[in-house]
């Protein structure tokens, strides 16, 4: 064979598979092709050849799956890593598991303060530190960096000092401005919103002679059922009488009451 079959499927058991499993895969192939036992006698040249490479590689399946850390190597690298092991080498791994996982590194405020002004000493666009000569103290490295920030700041637009500086000063909060109300709109009255005019009452002699036709009305029609023979309900001319006799009463009392009120030599008879 060319290429080295899997030890798997040599032993024709599962990947998972246990010790005892090997173990009985590896002896059910020895009772066929072991050059002791009997079915291995029966075989013929090109047979006995086969099985050879059978026992073979099943007892290197055997031996290899047994031990964990050459089945480690094994299921990871497969034959290859077998080789290495055999020549003391250690098996080849892909660039990313040798590498690990990649982590990333956090830089500090003070790194990247540092990168920016390295970066604006090479640009020429860091301030230049002033110093006092004579026997003055020189600028500290504090207010050095506080420059630099500053004039990072002017370089962006940024007029404003830094935060650690004690040239900054906390804004002052503006006052709130309350809304103002909004203009009432101006809303003519409509016509149906002016106070109606109230008319003049009615004169109490109309109302009389009103009730007075319906009256006479009504007599007119009761002589013309008469003259008809016409009978009209008895219950509705109880209740007609009734109230015509309570308004004759009202109408008495007024007229008394109008003849005492009224001028001398006048209704008073």
């Amino acid at each position: 064979m060319s290429q080295k079959p899997d030890l798997y499927e040599v032993l024709g058991v599962e990947r998972t598979a246990g010790e005892a499993d090997i173990k009985k895969a590896f002896m059910r192939i020895t009772m066929t092709c072991h050059p002791d036992s009997a079915p291995y006698k029966k075989l013929n040249d090109a047979q006995k050849a086969e099985a050879d490479v059978k026992f073979a590689y099943g007892k290197e399946a055997q031996t290899v799956l047994l031990d964990p850390l050459k089945r480690a190597a094994y299921d990871k690298f497969g034959h290859a890593g077998l080789e290495s092991m055999a020549n003391g080498q250690t098996p080849q791994q892909s660039w990313s598991d040798a590498m690990g996982p990649v982590r990333k590194r956090t830089r500090t405020n003070e790194e990247v303060f540092d990168f920016f002004d390295r970066a604006a000493e090479r640009n020429g666009t860091a301030p230049k530190a002033e110093t006092k000569t004579g026997d003055g103290p020189e600028m500290s490295e504090e207010d050095m960096r506080r420059a630099a920030a500053e004039a990072r700041r002017r370089n962006r637009g940024q007029n404003q000092p830094d935060i650690g500086s004690s040239a900054y000063v906390t804004p002052k909060p503006e006052p709130k401005q309350e809304p103002k109300p909004a203009p009432k709109p101006d809303v003519k009255p409509t016509p149906a919103a002016q106070k109606p005019v109230e008319k003049p009452a009615a004169k109490p002699t109309t109302i009389f002679e009103d009730v007075a036709e319906k009256v006479s009305e009504a007599a007119g029609r009761l002589r013309g059922a008469a003259s008809d023979d016409v009978t009209l309900p008895a219950e509705v001319l109880e209740k007609f009488r009734d109230n015509l006799q309570d308004f004759i009463g009202e109408v008495d009392n007024a007229i008394r009451q109008s003849r005492r009120s009224g001028p001398k030599g006048g209704y008073n008879r």
